[in-house]
């Protein structure tokens, strides 16, 4: 199998700017995965931008998405963040594979990944879009426990079934279900080759989330050109702050250094009359 080394220096950095070790044990891991999930984004950029740009979608290199995420606070889409923790937790000695979730609907074509960590006969998922607080045991009735996120893996037709459900967002849990536990670089390489026609993220707004425990803070951008910044807790308390001013937005996604580059040549963000960076504002719908 290809593995996902990664260069220890560069892991290292990484954990610094988490406030962790390079795991050496699995209370290290869970450690590690809750700072992730916290301060490492889901975000598109990386990808719209590759695709606009026509090059196949990076994320089986896992310090692709290191190296941006210390320059510009930038992150990357599922298959990034499950190479780069594989990377990392790698190094304490841990097997460590990826695993693939196919959304279990016909209605829309789309796979979902999670690093897989090998425990003896134990297999421990590590999903950095969707957290579940402590990694989740692979096996039926496993819970989360994030507080904000529901996540559980359920045997339904002899599969395992790995749902989320942010009850904020949609009305009922999405379910996937779970193809494989065993994909190495070779197989995720594979995966960001197709993944620009077959994925469930669209290229067409910024939208970008992190979830510290028991939390959900997700900037998104509407129609009206305006980016909202959404801080949710587990006890319902939110807060909001709107702005139009890319700058800004960017600043309180979290990004800096270069990413407004990026951001621009993804597409996200485009130049007015006057040069001035906007986000798209959606058309008009015809009176007619």
């Amino acid at each position: 199998m290809e593995g996902f080394d990664l260069d220890p220096g560069l892991a290292r950095a990484v954990c610094d700017r988490l406030g962790v070790g390079v795991p050496a044990s699995l209370a290290d891991v869970d450690r590690l995965y809750r700072a992730w999930t916290g301060a490492v984004p889901f975000d598109p950029v990386a990808k719209v931008a590759a695709i606009a740009e026509g090059r196949t979608p990076p994320g089986d290199d896992p310090a692709d998405l290191c190296r941006r995420w210390l320059a510009t606070g930038l992150g990357a889409t599922c298959w990034g963040h499950c190479t780069a923790l594989a990377g990392i937790v790698g190094l304490g000695g841990a097997r460590c594979t990826v695993g693939l979730d196919r959304m279990r609907t016909e209605a829309k074509v789309d796979f979902h990944s999670f690093t897989v960590v090998h425990d003896g006969d134990r297999r421990l998922a590590l999903d950095p879009v969707h957290p579940s607080g402590s990694p989740l045991l692979l096996q039926d009735g496993s819970r989360g426990d994030h507080g904000v996120y529901r996540v559980g893996i359920d045997e339904r037709d002899r599969r395992l079934e790995h749902w989320f459900w942010h009850p904020a967002v949609t009305a009922d849990r999405i379910a996937y279900v779970v193809l494989s536990v065993d994909l190495d670089r070779a197989d995720v390489r594979a995966f960001c080759a197709v993944s620009s026609r077959f994925s469930g993220v669209r290229g067409g707004r910024l939208h970008v989330r992190r979830c510290p425990p028991g939390r959900i803070v997700a900037l998104r951008v509407g129609e009206d050109g305006v980016a909202r910044l959404v801080d949710r807790a587990a006890d319902g308390t939110t807060a909001e702050t709107a702005t139009d001013d890319v700058g800004e937005a960017l600043a309180l996604a979290g990004f800096h250094g270069d990413a407004v580059d990026l951001v621009e040549r993804s597409g996200l963000v485009r130049r007015d009359g006057a040069g001035h960076l906007r986000f798209p504002i959606a058309p008009s719908a015809d009176p007619t």
